[in-house]
């Protein structure tokens, strides 16, 4: 199935990405809006800018993804996008305004394509054999789907319990 012990091992961490990143940007997103709006006293046309921003600078970047696998190798890939991840939830945590929320959520979706499908099933198509690669790639798809099912769990069950939707984004 798996070429090596070390490609078993990447896609698993792959996977693993793609649960996270899933769970904590698109699906949760809307779980953890209202909360927001509440707080900052913004419309829900204002917020929604957010998920524009998000779809709109994944799109974007999924070539830059292609391009920065070339460039960078796969390890600088991750690195760009695990930094961009980072800042765009450090942002969100400490959002106050409309500005800098479009800004994190733009930041969060040149981390998405940076860390997602355009890298790593790359990758996978290179570290699986060739008979079992398209189910190694539906797997990985499906580490994202679940991360999907998670995330609003997860966001969900933080607002309800009282927590801060700032604690959500800080543990993001």
């Amino acid at each position: 199935m798996f070429v090596s012990a070390r490609a078993a091992g990447l896609f698993l961490v792959l996977s693993l990405i793609f649960f996270h990143i899933t769970a904590s940007t698109f699906a949760s997103l809307g779980v953890v809006l209202p909360a927001m709006i509440a707080e900052l006293q913004w419309s829900w046309t204002e917020a929604g800018f957010g998920f524009t921003a998000l779809a709109l600078f994944t799109g974007l970047f999924s070539p830059v993804a292609a391009e920065s696998l070339k460039r960078l190798g796969l390890r600088g890939n991750y690195a760009a996008g695990g930094a961009a991840m980072t800042a765009g939830f450090a942002m969100l945590a400490a959002t106050h305004g409309l500005a800098a929320y479009l800004i994190a959520t733009s930041l969060l979706g040149a981390g998405f394509a940076l860390l997602a499908n355009v890298p790593s099933t790359f990758v996978i198509a290179q570290t699986v054999s060739a008979r079992r690669r398209n189910f190694m790639i539906g797997a990985y798809l499906a580490a994202g789907g679940a991360g999907g099912v998670a995330g609003p769990l997860i966001a969900h069950a933080l607002i309800e319990g009282g927590e801060d939707w700032r604690l959500f984004w800080r543990f993001a």
